[in-house]
């Protein structure tokens, strides 16, 4: 972020910083398995529950890469677990995340653990090649440059589609970039 904050203080903007600050937390904080057992057993949904539902029993839909059966398109489907997900499987799975990025981490190795972290490191090389040629005629370009991640929403094949549609941008927002670096050739006086 330094970086980032200190190669664009010359063109007397933070566009590009705030860009660059809201899309990379975007990336980094990714909700993993830990995130949603965390978030949901933190207490704040056992209140939200007790206020709006009174009585039944609680049901939780998931779509485990190992367990869930898969639709016509080989895509998981939910299945439903029962209210010990929120009473005991969350509250444990949530005090495990210390195992996060640790080789004992049983999510760290999926594909879409993998993807995630790939997203980071491929975003981390755009921002070198963004600031390697940063200029004032570039920045507004940067900036929807820098903004690429917004586009990526959801979880499993949700997400991957918005990563598809993400880079499918992105690429031609590189390609107007490098538009942008190709040098024109001069004008000589018999063009006029």
């Amino acid at each position: 972020m330094e970086r980032v904050a200190r190669a664009e203080a010359p063109l007397h903007s933070d566009a590009l910083t705030r860009a660059v600050a809201i899309n990379l937390y975007k990336l980094m904080a990714y909700k993993d398995e830990y995130e949603v057992a965390r978030l949901y057993s933190d207490g704040r949904f056992a209140a939200y529950r007790a206020d709006v539902f009174r009585g039944g029993k609680a049901k939780v839909l998931l779509a485990p890469p190992i367990l869930s059966p898969k639709d016509s398109e080989g895509r998981p489907r939910k299945i439903a677990f029962g209210g010990w997900m929120l009473s005991a499987a969350f509250p444990a799975l949530a005090r495990m995340k210390r195992l996060r990025g640790t080789p004992l981490d049983p999510f760290g190795r999926s594909r879409e653990r993998r993807t995630e972290r790939r997203l980071i490191t491929e975003y981390e090389a755009g921002l070198d090649r963004l600031l390697a040629g940063l200029s004032a005629e570039r920045l507004a370009l940067a900036v929807r440059i820098a903004e690429s991640p917004h586009e990526i929403r959801g979880f499993g094949h949700i997400k991957d589609a918005s990563i598809v549609t993400a880079r499918a941008s992105e690429a031609k927002l590189w390609a107007a970039w490098d538009k942008a670096a190709a040098p024109r050739p001069p004008v000589s006086a018999d063009s006029h």
